[in-house]
């Protein structure tokens, strides 16, 4: 709500009733009482509110009856005035203070009662209280401006409390000649607001200064013992909250230290001095101490029975120092007890003799051990201690019916003997006698029905005779009275897990787990349970755990033999090509067991086989992680290098296979092949001359494709390294191995070029294109073969049919400039000029470039047509290869323009630089064509024979 018109909703219903107190002048003494009180109504009031309602030993009725008064308008001297009252939420400290919520007082309050930890100290604090000066608006007013801090938490809320600026508006009016004050509101003070703020501000009236100085001195004196005593007041208020506080304080260190009789003297003188009727906070922290008085005694007679109990079963199990120190924890309440003085006498005695007969127990004399309890029983046959003792040592001389015998006694002369019915459901458990070990057991649990590890035991013999339901029930009683003790949580799970109730089993397991982190069966259980419930990611975590904190052998063998079914599985589906559910089952394998070699292969060969070159590259490299040895490993993912086109790495892992099998033939062809691809043909041959120099030997081993790769491979080395000879016999090597591969065909052809062998380098182009149609490169290889052969008509021919085998045209605008050059060779110059002007040409910057504008120019001359010719030969005269030619060509459209100078002049240009020579003089027929008789010119000869050599 905006704070403006909350304020003016407040102060609405009362206006009538409140603007008469507004002709009431202020005067200074009336503005000091009014500050006065003010700064006491938040100071005292507010303060002291805010800490006794939260106060954590106040009954709910009292805090309700608190809240209910502070603004109960039967009451002349309450906190608030009215229900209507505003409080700007600050109970969430992770709010910022310019976005406040409007809450009213009693909806604040139960927030604060709601959200607010309590405390047994005060918690909330009030510092640096300021009180402007008086104001009027419908009602006078003062604003007491203060900082507060909560020291305890908002239990909803992670953010802790900060102190912040808070103003608190306090209505003052006069009553008789008294002052009352009520707070208006609380909140947040507005951006700029101050305590100096002169904003309402009243005028203050004074009183008429007497005439006559005597008055004068009067009214001054009478002025200064007012201040005096207000001042006196305000001493004393403060000395007596002092004292108050302390005796607070000194209560409160009292019940710390449990001197309970010290804090309620302190508190009682608290309350005495308590700043007003309505603070309860000694009253409340009197009742908590009576509490903690009566807890105590409760806590006392408690600890009694507890020490009586533990001294009598102590007893029963013929612990008797045990018993002993209880009883004498007993005596120390109540020393003339005679009756406990007899009984500690009593085990006194019986604790030396069973201390002196137990150290012979322990060195092993139990021949002569049995011989003096033998003497014993002769004088006394009704102590049950004897025959225990002497059945004690029989056990140990593996004389079990005497032993057996002698318990029996015991448990006749006394049946509550704990030890006896122990030691005789033991020994019922090694002789095999379940029924009665069990009887035992129970007879036992009706004496000490505390005891959970009787309860464990009785639950494992009762597994042993089938009766499972008891047994569960056991290890439930065993958990109950020990919840922390991990054996039974895991003996109860193991149970539930062999009765096929896993999630049960799964929650005890866990408990194990909680109790016991270190425990590793509990563990390996519940892996079981997620492997059965084909949750393997749980699994493998419980797995892993177990092995990380030492599970023995047999049941790590069982992890293995999970993983390895589940191993089995991907592999049989990577085998009927499924990939997918491969990668499903291996990728379980691999959370079972994380460090399965075997399995990261086998997932990465289902990735490589499914395009998935990253993850294979990463499931290779972990498994190469695991087991840097096996060769497929380096292979595989050599082969997902070669797909990303990452030739470097693949040529390294091949390599790597090879050298770690060197029989590893397919390996040396990949890193051969990868090295092809990166050009290093010279690097590729000794790999691929390797498998050349076993191929007889090996023959039968690997496929035709293989080898025909393989001399494909070392055939393309040797044409790129212009061993041309070598080149063609491997191409014909590998085309013995399959003769319907094209592009053996196609190289063996450019070997065949390389050799000036034109005709066979036609004839197996044509055999490539006879194999392969749809290659518009070998049709265009194919057609510069017969422009190099100087055959120009039938490239023209050749060109032309690549024209229409290039339906995607990706080779068309090199094919029409290839088929132009070969028309302007043949002397059809109107068809080269048709081809070579071809925008799809001439606007290709990849195919004509200088060499497309000579020809282009050529054409124009050969046509006679030097205007149009020479733009295209001055096109290249940028490019110093063919610019001696252009220049040529220049000079010769120059003659057919009848301007010899010019002419002249670019002879010198394209002769000058020695490119051209007299024989290319003497066989170009341009200038013939240009003017039949310029060779005789004097000046073009004197050029010819100074340049042309």
């Amino acid at each position: 709500m905006n704070r403006k018109l909350s304020t003016l909703l407040r102060i609405l219903p009362g206006l009538l009733l409140a603007w008469p107190a507004l002709a009431q002048p202020v005067s200074s003494r009336d503005s000091d009482e009014i500050k006065l009180l003010a700064k006491r109504k938040v100071e005292r009031g507010l303060n002291d509110l805010l800490n006794v309602l939260t106060f954590e030993d106040l009954e709910e009725s009292q805090r309700k009856a608190i809240v209910a008064r502070s603004y109960a308008d039967t009451i002349r001297n309450r906190l608030f005035y009215n229900t209507d009252v505003i409080i700007e939420d600050d109970l969430q400290p992770d709010r910022p203070i310019d976005q406040p919520v409007d809450l009213k007082v009693d909806k604040y309050l139960a927030n604060l009662d709601l959200f607010y930890t309590k405390s047994v100290d005060r918690s909330v604090e009030f510092s640096n209280v300021k009180v402007s000066a008086v104001k009027e608006r419908v009602y006078p007013y003062v604003k007491v401006f203060y900082t507060q801090l909560f020291s305890g938490k908002n239990n909803r809320a992670t953010a802790a409390f900060r102190a912040v600026p808070r103003v608190a508006e306090v209505r003052a009016e006069r009553v008789g000649k008294k002052w009352t004050v009520t707070i208006m509101q609380v909140g947040f003070p507005a951006p700029g607001e101050t305590v100096d703020s002169p904003i309402n501000n009243v005028t203050l009236v004074e009183p008429e200064a007497p005439v006559d100085s005597a008055a004068l001195l009067a009214q001054q004196e009478q002025a200064a013992l007012l201040q005096a005593q207000l001042a006196k007041e305000r001493e004393q208020e403060q000395m007596a909250l002092k004292v108050y506080r302390d005796y607070l304080a000194k209560g409160d260190k009292a019940v710390a230290g449990k001197d309970y009789q010290g804090a309620l003297l302190a508190y009682a003188q608290a309350d005495k001095l308590k700043p007003s009727d309505d603070d309860i906070l000694p009253r409340a922290k009197i009742d908590r101490v009576n509490r903690l008085v009566n807890a105590d005694k409760i806590a006392d007679r408690e600890r009694l029975r507890d020490y009586r109990e533990k001294a009598d079963l102590a007893r029963k199990k013929r612990q008797y120092a045990d018993a002993l120190g209880y009883y004498h924890k007993i005596l120390d309440k109540f020393p003339d007890s005679t009756a406990l003085i007899a009984v500690i006498k009593e085990l006194t005695q019986k604790s030396a003799i069973k201390t002196e007969y137990d150290e012979q127990y322990a060195s092993g004399q139990y021949d002569k051990l049995v011989d003096e309890y033998d003497k014993v029983i002769k004088r006394d046959n009704t102590n049950s201690d004897w025959y225990l003792g002497r059945a004690k040592c029989y056990l140990k001389l593996n004389k079990d019916d005497r032993a057996l015998r002698d318990l029996t006694k015991s448990l006749e002369l006394d049946y509550a003997n704990l030890e006896a019915i122990l030691a005789r459901a033991e020994l019922y458990r090694k002789l095999n006698n379940l029924p009665k070990a069990v009887a035992d057991y129970s007879a036992y649990l009706i004496i000490d029905p505390k005891s959970d590890d009787i309860f464990s035991q009785r639950a494992q013999l009762r597994v042993r005779t089938g009766n499972l339901t008891s047994a569960d029930d056991d290890f439930t009683q065993a958990i109950a009275l020990n919840p922390i003790e991990s054996k039974h949580h895991f003996d109860r799970g193991l149970l539930r897990f062999r009765t096929q109730k896993y999630d049960l089993a799964s929650a005890d397991f866990g408990q194990a787990i909680e109790t016991a982190p270190t425990q590793p069966d509990a563990y390996f259980f519940r892996g079981l349970i997620y492997a059965a419930q084909k949750e393997y990611g749980p699994a493998g975590v419980d797995f892993t755990k177990a092995m990380e904190n030492k599970l023995s052998d047999p049941p790590v063998a069982r992890i293995d033999s999970i993983a390895t079914s589940l191993y089995t599985l991907g592999k049989q589906a990577n085998e009927a090509k499924n990939y997918d559910q491969a990668i499903e089952h291996l990728t379980n394998a691999l959370a079972v067991r994380t460090k399965l070699s075997s399995a990261l292969y086998e997932r990465g060969l289902a990735y490589l086989n499914r395009g998935d070159y990253d993850k294979t590259i990463a499931d290779m490299t972990a498994s190469i992680a695991l087991a840097p040895a096996e060769e497929a490993t380096f292979s595989r993912r050599a082969d997902a290098y070669m797909a990303q086109m990452k030739y470097d790495l693949a040529a390294a892992d091949y390599k790597k296979s090879a050298t770690l099998n060197p029989a590893n033939y397919a390996a040396l062809l990949g890193q051969a092949t990868a090295l092809v691809n990166l050009k290093k043909y010279t690097e590729a041959i000794p790999p691929l001359m390797s498998i050349k120099g076993v191929q007889k030997k090996i023959e039968k081993n690997y496929t035709p494709v293989f080898f025909r790769d393989v001399f494909y491979r070392l055939a393309t080395c040797e044409l790129a390294t212009s061993q041309y000879e070598k080149a063609v016999d491997d191409y014909a090597t590998a085309l013995k191995y399959d003769e319907t591969f094209a592009p053996a065909y196609a190289s063996r052809a450019a070997a065949y070029e390389g050799l000036a062998k034109y005709d066979r380098a036609i004839d197996d182009y044509q055999r490539a294109i006879d194999r392969q149609p749809g290659q518009p490169e070998l049709y265009f290889a194919k057609g510069s073969a017969l422009e190099k052969k100087g055959d120009y008509k039938a490239a023209i021919d050749a060109f032309s049919e690549l024209m229409v085998a290039d339906t995607a045209r990706r080779l068309y605008p090199q094919t029409v400039f290839r088929r132009g050059t070969n028309y302007l060779l043949a002397g059809q110059y109107k068809e080269a000029l048709g081809d070579l002007e071809t925008p799809l040409v001439q606007t290709n910057t990849d195919v004509c470039q200088s060499d497309c504008w000579l020809n282009t120019g050529l054409a124009h001359l050969y046509a006679g047509q030097p205007d149009a010719g020479m733009p295209y030969l001055a096109r290249c005269m940028k490019n110093p290869t063919v610019a001696p030619r252009a220049a040529y060509a220049m000079a010769c459209a120059y003659l057919q323009k009848d301007n010899e100078t010019e002419a002249l002049t670019w002879f010198e240009k394209a002769l000058s630089v020695n490119v051209l020579t007299s024989n290319d003089v003497k066989k170009d027929k341009l200038v013939d064509i240009s003017r039949k008789d310029f060779r005789k010119n004097k000046s073009f000869k004197l050029l010819v024979d100074k340049y042309a050599k």
